[in-house]
């Protein structure tokens, strides 16, 4: 057998390598065009009234993580929330202090407290029991 010569090596790879660039069948595509990217569902009309559970869920790993669900409501001008515990953990909401947050909701293991927003705007809050225990109600004018 004959050794290849050097000179005809970038030849050869030359050849495989453009044979290497499509599948023949008509099966290869090429690089994909981006699709546009999908719009975030409008909410839902602001209404006079809305609930906010408060939720303690097994982790699965024998501790358990709390939430506001939803952690976030749009009521109008002048409506109210009413905070749910159905729990029978101890659970606060507790607004962060900003003109027009109304009065925060003290412990409590069960019951509904309710709260009236009469200022447009955002209203971030916590239970400060729980880390990551977090929601916000949102005012339309």
């Amino acid at each position: 057998m004959r050794p290849l010569r050097l000179s005809l090596l970038p030849t050869a790879l030359t050849l495989v390598l453009a044979g290497c660039g499509g599948g023949g069948d008509g099966s290869a595509t090429g690089p994909t065009t981006p699709s546009t990217p999908s719009t975030p569902s409008t909410p839902s009309s602001p209404s006079a009234s809305a609930t906010i559970s408060m939720r303690t869920d097994s982790d699965g790993y024998g501790g358990s993580t709390s939430a506001f669900v939803p952690a976030q409501v749009t009521v109008t001008r002048g409506g109210a929330v009413r905070f749910s515990n159905g729990t029978g953990i101890p659970h606060n909401v507790t607004f962060a202090a900003v003109a027009g947050a109304p009065a925060d909701v003290a412990d409590n293991t069960s019951g509904d407290n309710t709260r009236t927003f009469a200022t447009a705007g955002t209203f971030p809050f916590q239970c400060t029991n729980h880390v990551g225990m977090a929601g916000s109600v949102v005012v339309a004018p």
